[in-house]
């Protein structure tokens, strides 16, 4: 199991996966995939999960995270795997090019950040591109595991993937209604104590709401 952990990663990585969980342990499940019906279909006891595809792959982001949960107690530790704005900057060639790179990546920001929010284009998005290699931030990565019912303790970037490690520590919020798009309802308290909603412009990442806790700490 160690040397396919580092012909898909690095050493490095192997032995930061190895401060949190026992890579070579049959309670570890250890798999390479974007379908939850992987995680789903594994029969036998597992506390803990490293998942070293990326997420970016992944159609249904909340649904799998909901399925690894399911798969888990509270205290087990699941591990991902993210390619972060940055990093898809970084290993991009055109990214070294000035002017170039910057209308490039405008134009790749509103394919594949606003697209997939607005209705109408959310449907030619995912039937171009089947939900595979989106764009997402850190902070939406955490708060998506957040939402669905874990902990952030730590993450660190090997080769321009970062590996993010979460503990579980409750069930999923199965939140239908998160913010997501470039326009979001925010609750606020009206007349007479009447909750009502207040629509705003987005000014920070989705699920960004789901950090604050851990942000303060």
């Amino acid at each position: 199991m160690k040397r396919l952990i580092i012909k898909k990663t690095n050493e490095e990585a192997y032995d930061y996966f190895s401060s949190y969980v026992k890579c070579e342990s049959k309670d570890t499940l250890v798999i390479s995939t974007t379908n939850d019906f992987n995680i789903l279909n594994h029969s036998a006891e597992c506390h803990a999960i490293i998942n070293l595809s990326r997420v970016n792959d992944i159609r249904y982001i909340n649904k799998f995270f909901e399925s690894v949960n399911s798969k888990l107690n509270n205290d087990d530790i699941f591990i991902a795997c993210i390619e972060t704005f940055t990093a898809r900057r970084e290993r991009k060639p055109v990214g070294k090019i000035p002017i170039i790179s910057s209308i490039y990546f405008t134009m790749e920001f509103i394919f594949m950040r606003v697209f997939p929010k607005i209705w109408g284009f959310k449907k030619i998005y995912f039937l171009l591109t089947r939900g595979r290699n989106r764009l997402l931030s850190k902070a939406e990565a955490l708060g998506r595991l957040v939402s669905c019912g874990f902990e952030i303790l730590d993450y660190q970037t090997f080769k321009g993937l970062m590996y993010i490690v979460a503990k579980k520590v409750k069930e999923p919020e199965f939140n239908m209604s998160a913010s997501y798009g470039p326009l979001y309802k925010m609750p606020r308290m009206g007349k007479n104590g009447k909750m009502i909603g207040v629509y705003k412009f987005r000014t920070m990442h989705p699920y960004a709401e789901y950090v604050q806790d851990y942000v303060l700490k």
